[in-house]
């Protein structure tokens, strides 16, 4: 299998297209990421997730009203890659059940526009032009990220929760979790529909309830209620979740793909830059290596002395 993300022109300029590689290997499948695809005005343009937001009109949608577009930052790096992959096993499985070789193309544009299907159909179909709405929902209501009180613990840094209140039923559980205040008894909150309208009423009450609150308290708090919600925490934080942790998604093991850098051959190992490496010296580097990633990794400390011996 061949995989590659350059400009159409890349491998055809070097006699790498799929014509020239499938005379030596006619069972080879091809899997080709193009920014734009493999033909039309675009083909030769290059791009990557910055991109792409802006051409699918991703970075249109996100955003505070009353502010400029925001790019949402990446996050088509993410999906075009989850597309070709998902490619990649259809191709392997066809072959494995017709025997038939496939090239496939899987342009970053295609997944991206993916996403912004809503504001693709929306407006030919209803004429609505999707607007930037911030964190509110086209429903829900309450929608938003709400501040909490600081962290005192942690040198006083900002705490949110986001809150999402999907149905009159969900509505109840947070007006009685607050204390029932007359201002959560006017009619017009009783109905998804007037919640709506009276969005920044229910936010500045909202929030002003939140920000004398802990986060993390006042989402098991509202949970408990039946309220849809999450603490808002920093990446790193995420190891701390019990849920996360009781699932096995984190190890305190380093490791290096090798790989990436070395390729085997019958027998021998060839680096990046031609030269042929024994297989010995290669599993030396590896242990090297490995040992000097580990030495600043808590978790592997006490295994250092088991990293730093080559791999049988």
């Amino acid at each position: 299998m061949v995989l590659d993300n350059f400009s159409p022109r890349v491998l055809e300029q070097r006699g790498l297209d799929y014509s020239a590689l499938s005379k030596d290997r006619p069972d080879l499948i091809m899997l080709r990421m193009p920014a734009f695809g493999l033909n039309g005005p675009w083909r030769d343009r290059i791009g990557f997730a910055y991109t792409m937001e802006q051409v699918s009109g991703l970075a249109w949608v996100t955003g505070e009203p009353d502010e400029p577009p925001l790019t949402p930052n990446g996050i088509c790096d993410v999906t075009a890659g989850a597309h070709a992959a998902f490619a990649a096993l259809l191709t392997l499985e066809h072959r494995r059940r017709t025997g038939r070789w496939v090239s496939v193309e899987v342009p970053m544009v295609s997944s991206a526009l993916n996403i912004a299907a809503e504001q693709v159909i929306e407006y030919p179909t209803y004429g609505r032009l999707l607007q930037r709405s911030g964190n509110r929902g086209p429903a829900a209501a309450s929608h938003k990220i709400y501040r909490c009180a600081a962290d005192a613990g942690n040198g006083g840094r900002e705490r949110w929760i986001a809150i999402a209140v999907c149905s009159d039923v969900q509505w109840e559980a947070p007006r009685q979790v607050i204390g029932d205040p007359d201002w959560a008894r006017d009619e017009i909150l009783r109905t998804a529909a007037g919640r709506r309208l009276a969005r920044d009423r229910l936010d500045a009450e909202i929030g002003a309830w939140c920000a004398t609150r802990p986060a993390v308290e006042t989402a098991e708090l509202l949970f408990a209620a039946g309220v849809p919600l999450g603490a808002v925490v920093l990446p790193y934080e995420t190891r701390l979740n019990p849920q996360l942790q009781a699932r096995g998604l984190f190890s305190n093991r380093c490791s290096i793909w090798w790989s990436a850098r070395y390729c085997t051959r019958a027998g021998q190992s060839v680096s990046p830059a031609g030269r042929s490496v024994s297989t010995a010296r290669r599993r030396r580097r590896l242990a090297t290596t490995t040992a000097r990633s580990c030495r600043r990794c808590s978790g592997c400390r006490k295994r250092r002395s088991r990293h730093s011996r080559p791999p049988a």
